[in-house]
């Protein structure tokens, strides 16, 4: 039996397929470009890792890197996301923002065993 824990979305109160890492990462995106003040999102790998990455996807004619990192460890997931601020918002007000939202957010998907470790950084600030 494995301790993985599969994430699930739940709706209309029943359980629907297993939430994958692309899918949780993709609504994880989607939930970070809503918070006001985020104008992109950018690879949450370090510059090398997104050009090696952006490299080996070229090579192999597969989809570009997601722009959410997700890193399982035993029972941790961290998540990485890189941001663009702007809007006339202060960018810690804006962090802070997306920080929460992908915290609840992922804990949500991934239920209250999970630790949930989130890294947001400010890519660029318009």
């Amino acid at each position: 039996m494995s301790d993985e824990i599969v994430p699930v979305e739940i709706i209309a109160g029943e359980v629907a397929e297993p939430l994958g890492d692309a899918e949780l990462a993709h609504e994880i995106e989607a939930a970070v470009l809503a918070v006001p003040g985020v104008l992109q999102t950018y690879d949450g790998r370090s510059t090398m890792g997104a050009v090696l990455a952006g490299a080996a996807a070229v090579l192999r004619k597969t989809d570009a890197p997601q722009p959410v990192m997700l890193r399982r460890t035993g029972d941790t997931v961290s998540v990485a996301v890189r941001i663009a601020v702007g809007g006339g918002r202060l960018a810690a007000d804006t962090c802070r923002e997306v920080y929460s939202v992908v915290s609840a957010l992922a804990e949500a998907r991934l239920g209250a065993s999970t630790v949930v470790d989130v890294s947001v950084e400010v890519a660029r600030i318009a």
